[in-house]
């Protein structure tokens, strides 16, 4: 939903209703890899700036959430899937 990308800051995120499947991405000497996160309702948690990830599945077609941000330090960057 939306393809892989990070943020221009850290972002705390609490989901409020349903919820989703995360793809988070690493990149260690030129290979891709990644691990498949189910974020649940109730879930708090930091997505750092930089981290490459993407949302995968809706379950419900759609879900909740509130994001703080923390101060920009860099750049939003899409990466090609």
């Amino acid at each position: 939903v939306g393809g892989p990308h990070d943020h221009n800051a850290d972002v705390m995120v609490t989901v409020r209703r349903w919820g989703y499947t995360e793809r988070i991405y690493t990149i260690h000497e030129g290979q891709w890899n990644f691990a498949d996160v189910e974020r649940k309702e109730g879930d708090t948690f930091l997505i750092p700036a930089g981290r490459i990830h993407e949302i995968i599945v809706l379950p419900h077609g759609e879900c909740w959430t509130q994001v703080v941000p923390g101060p920009e330090v860099r750049e939003w960057r899409f990466w090609l899937s």
